[in-house]
């Protein structure tokens, strides 16, 4: 898996952790 795909699914993650918990 590419790089460039693993940082998009862990900003996608982020971006869901962070609407979680605000």
């Amino acid at each position: 898996m590419p790089d460039k795909e693993i940082n998009h699914i862990f900003s996608s993650l982020w971006v869901v952790f962070i609407l979680i918990a605000g």
